[in-house]
């Protein structure tokens, strides 16, 4: 998959456009970010903490993070890798994600 294949899917969606930011380009839903490909071809996608548990745990050898992006509700992904059903789940995800206030630090768990 190329991130123009990843592009393509998301804009698939009922809200969606192409932006180029300050991080590079990206899809935003209405005036939120759901992800973005930064200038080292790196693609950061918004997740919710429960999803990003479950992505990293079920997909280790597609979805990563670096310590750049500790404490911050994203995932990246291997482009090359990544399956077009996989990729959809990405972007669903952070579709639903993209209108909610990011929360960027976990919450301690009761």
């Amino acid at each position: 998959m190329t991130y123009d294949d990843f592009v393509k899917l998301a804009l698939e969606l009922p809200d969606t456009s192409e932006v180029v930011g300050k991080g590079g380009p990206g899809v935003n839903r209405g005036e939120r970010g759901m992800f973005w490909l930064k200038k080292w071809e790196l693609l950061c996608i918004h997740v919710d903490w429960d999803s990003y548990d479950r992505l990293m745990a079920a997909h280790p050898d597609v979805v990563y993070t670096t310590p750049h992006f500790n404490g911050y509700p994203a995932v990246h992904a291997h482009l090359e890798i990544l399956s077009p059903d996989l990729a959809r789940e990405l972007i669903q995800i952070s579709w639903n994600v993209a209108p909610n206030k990011i929360k960027y630090r976990r919450q301690p768990k009761s």
